[in-house]
């Protein structure tokens, strides 16, 4: 669970590949190695052991880290386990479903609709990581983003009713709406470079942070508070 960042608002937000959770640190992690798959041929493999074997298992790294010999050997094995992390799933080109909870504006009676606030072009999610993916560390955004989905279309009889039905007994409605977006995972990039500084010291053998994975959405819907599809944005290509 995690934030949104749109213009002036933030929301909760829950992710779901198929059978993936993004609110679980470690499916964020394996993304984030996911993300390295494109660069590994850049990467230094003792590099890449040392900072694996560092974000992974950093007890264990601080044990041995004085013993030249095991370290050395620790280091081998865990650039291969990095390896082998990095290349094991491909979340490109999976379907995956991003819900975000919204609030309503007031109705618009000349425009017949009721004004919300929808991702734009420059807004992301994010989402936390373990060990190898930092806090807010990944951040998803949409590469057809259509600006003009701002809205849920009712008319006034209907919106009349739909307010009614929200109302408490002091008179405070309760505005809170889910945009539900289905996409396909086209691109997922992380940063290189804390692997390329863990070779300096420790301390500079960061998390990965600001992976940028990219979607296409194919549809937008907007549910009420039941989960009920109030609205459907299928224009999407």
């Amino acid at each position: 669970m995690k934030k949104i960042v749109l213009a002036g608002m933030l929301s909760i937000a829950v992710s779901l590949f198929a059978n993936v959770n993004l609110n679980d640190e470690s499916v964020v992690d394996n993304i984030g190695l996911a993300g390295l798959k494109s660069k590994l041929s850049t990467v230094n493999k003792t590099n890449a052991g040392k900072w694996y074997l560092f974000r992974s298992d950093k007890r264990r790294y601080m044990t041995i880290r004085n013993d030249e010999f095991e370290i050395d050997d620790a280091i081998a094995s865990s650039s291969k386990k990095f390896q082998t992390k990095v290349n094991k799933e491909s979340f490109v080109g999976k379907t995956a479903v991003l819900r975000l909870g919204i609030k309503f504006s007031k109705y618009d009676f000349k425009k017949k609709l009721f004004p919300i606030s929808a991702m734009t072009k420059d807004s992301y999610v994010s989402f936390d990581g373990g060990p190898i993916v930092t806090s807010d560390g990944l951040r998803i955004s949409f590469d057809n983003i259509n600006d003009s989905h701002s809205f849920l279309p009712m008319a006034k009889s209907d919106a009349k009713e739909f307010i009614k039905a929200r109302k408490d007994s002091r008179g405070n409605v309760d505005k809170r709406l889910t945009l539900r977006y289905t996409y396909v995972i086209k691109s997922i990039e992380s940063p290189v470079k804390p692997i390329n500084t863990c070779e300096q010291r420790d301390r500079s053998c960061w998390q990965l942070d600001k992976i940028k994975l990219i979607g296409h959405i194919t549809k937008l819907e907007i549910l009420d508070k039941d989960n009920k599809v109030l609205h459907t944005y299928s224009d999407y290509k």
